[in-house]
């Protein structure tokens, strides 16, 4: 589900940045964003955000 959200996302900040620039929205340009958004997530879920134990 990340990864879908992550896809959804990017390709959503592309369009914005390439529609100001008034340049064409390249597809692999958003894949790619995607991929760094969905690995940036999980990462911060793994590894930032790891539940205290109590005693």
């Amino acid at each position: 589900m990340v990864v879908i959200w992550s896809l959804l996302i990017s390709f959503l900040v592309s369009y914005v940045i390439n529609s100001m620039a008034g340049t064409n929205l390249d597809l692999s340009q958003t894949i790619i964003l995607g991929v760094i958004f969905a690995i940036a997530i999980l990462l911060i879920g793994s590894i930032g955000l790891k539940e205290e134990k109590s005693n």
